[in-house]
């Protein structure tokens, strides 16, 4: 999780030392090569979006180079050459101490700088690295929503592969894509935003008798509001219809509601058997901050038997490369309710990233159409 406090200007030149240590401050960027700048506000807003989506074809690409001194040094002056296609903006180190070359930071600042501005491609260039070694630093960057390559030098002179790159002058080997990219992210923004505003448009009057019914049944306000995971690990402020006793909520999402919970107020157990309580997040859907369909955004405190979720299941960050949905792949196949075991909780976080991995609109068709038909027939984890 990373401070969202206005992070200084980002200069690819800025010197910072390789190796770790504590309050150090990595370089951060605030705008794009072509200029839009990256907001931290909910949501961002349409031209963050466009921004980082690349619907401008003709823009350079923005490149981080993760390695060592010898190899990025070599792909920084071949990049350069080309710099009507790419654009360098980070060169990272994957060892401690690995001297006084001109490099912005370690993998922690790399997480970082990711979390503050996504750049399109992040390589990694290394001369040679142990296998556990790399394995370590793939656990740690796969999680991130964007694409990543591994450069290998391999192939002998004079001869061309189908992974060679010969701007690189190398083989780029795909690790990762970035799940939704190009008219895949258009498809489902634009399913996002007109199922979201015509729900909320034909629920008005729902809303209304609903906000009555809450005010009435219980002192305090409307909505609920709680601090949960977005995209790429932005805290986002989520909407609900409050349901509980206002002097017994708890906004950091530690505490699993159960079955007969004494804190649920008369309409609250009503509005959370049908999952009306749910519908405000049609907002959040619209601002830009949540999807229809996509991994259940988690409170941020959410424990499993004790423990951070994040701490017990291992890539746990990756369901955060897409924004997280009012409904999911997980809640239709009986993944919902409170967790007990940490197999209960592996087994959630399988279903988000098989979402992650497999979207398509069909899918998500077939998500919201079973959605609607548990919510009338089976609400057995409702509560």
């Amino acid at each position: 999780m990373t401070d969202r406090s206005a992070p200084p200007p980002y200069d690819p030149g800025c010197p910072l030392p390789v190796s770790g240590g504590a309050g150090r401050v990595p370089c951060m960027p605030v705008a794009d090569a072509d200029g839009a700048a990256r907001a931290n506000a909910p949501g961002r807003g349409v031209a963050a979006w466009v921004s980082r989506r690349r619907l401008f074809h003709n823009r350079p690409r923005r490149i981080v180079l993760v390695g060592d001194m010898e190899m990025v040094t070599r792909l920084v002056a071949r990049l350069r050459a080309r710099a009507d296609r790419y654009r360098v903006v980070g060169q990272f180190s994957c060892q401690q101490g690995a001297g006084e070359w001109r490099c912005d930071g370690d993998v922690s600042d790399l997480l970082a700088f990711c979390h503050a501005s996504l750049p399109d491609m992040i390589v990694l260039a290394l001369e040679d690295m142990e296998r556990q070694r790399m394995r370590d630093l793939l656990a740690r960057l796969i999680i991130l929503p964007t694409e990543l390559r591994l450069a290998m030098d391999i192939l002998p002179p004079g001869f061309i592969g189908d992974d060679f790159n010969a701007d690189f002058g190398m083989c780029l080997l795909p690790v990762c894509q970035r799940p939704l990219d190009g008219w895949r992210d258009i498809v489902k923004l634009a399913e996002d935003k007109i199922i979201s505003l015509l729900a909320l448009v034909m629920l008005a009057p729902l809303f209304l008798v609903i906000a009555l019914l809450i005010r009435i049944d219980s002192h305090g306000p409307v909505f609920f509001r709680q601090k949960r995971y977005g995209f790429n690990n932005e805290i986002i402020n989520v909407l609900k219809f409050r349901t509980m006793y206002t002097d017994q909520e708890d906004l950091s999402g530690r505490q699993m509601t159960v079955r007969g919970d004494q804190r649920v107020t008369r309409v609250g157990r009503y509005l959370r058997n049908l999952s009306l309580d749910e519908l405000p997040q049609l907002v959040n859907v619209l601002m830009g901050q949540m999807s229809i369909v996509g991994p259940r955004a988690h409170a941020v405190a959410m424990e499993v038997c004790g423990r951070p979720y994040e701490h017990v299941v291992e890539g746990y960050s990756a369901r955060h490369r897409v924004r997280p949905g009012i409904t999911g792949l997980a809640q239709v196949n009986g993944s919902r309710g409170p967790l007990t075991t940490v197999e209960a909780a592996r087994r959630r976080v399988e279903y988000d990233l098989t979402y992650v991995a497999h979207w398509s609109l069909w899918l998500d068709i077939r998500i919201i159409i079973k959605s609607v038909w548990i919510v009338f027939f089976r609400r057995e984890n409702a509560f």
